[in-house]
């Protein structure tokens, strides 16, 4: 009976304890939230200027390729024009309804476009144009008869 007695005290201490655990073990310490937010800081402002080249790349890489589109249809505009042009009266007239250059983008051989001609038929000699934005240049091959934009890399 002594023996059964001390069991029983023992298993309720054991249980009393095992309470006084859970019941102070709910939760974090501060020192462990700050050592996260610590190395998520350390994470996040690693990150951030990856990010940031990414994003304006991926924007560098869409505007050319609207810039490449719309070149590719240029001479379908021009034909429904009826008339002659350069690429130099292309983009020294910045009509909306030809040719729509991206804010910040300009022509860089502006006087060689005056060679690149298009008949009012829509058809063209060809030639190079070269185009930049924020010190990045892309140069595009415009191919005859159509003037197909061609990236040259």
């Amino acid at each position: 009976m002594a023996c059964l007695a001390a069991q029983n005290i023992t298993l309720t201490l054991v249980i009393y304890r095992n309470n006084m655990i859970e019941k102070f073990s709910r939760g974090y310490t501060l020192l462990e939230l700050m050592v996260v937010l610590a190395i998520m800081s350390l994470i996040i402002s690693m990150a951030t200027p990856r990010l940031l080249k990414m994003y304006e790349s991926m924007q560098f890489a869409l505007e050319r390729d609207d810039i490449s589109f719309q070149l590719s249809i240029l001479s379908n505009r021009i034909y429904l024009q009826g008339k002659n042009m350069t690429l130099q009266d292309v983009f020294s007239n910045q009509s909306p309804d030809l040719l729509l250059l991206p804010s910040e983008w300009q022509v860089n051989n502006l006087a060689d476009t005056k060679a690149i001609r298009y008949s009012q038929f829509g058809f063209c000699n060809g030639g190079e144009l070269v185009l930049s934005r924020n010190q990045r240049f892309i140069k595009l091959y415009l191919e005859a008869p159509l003037c197909t934009p061609r990236l040259i890399q």
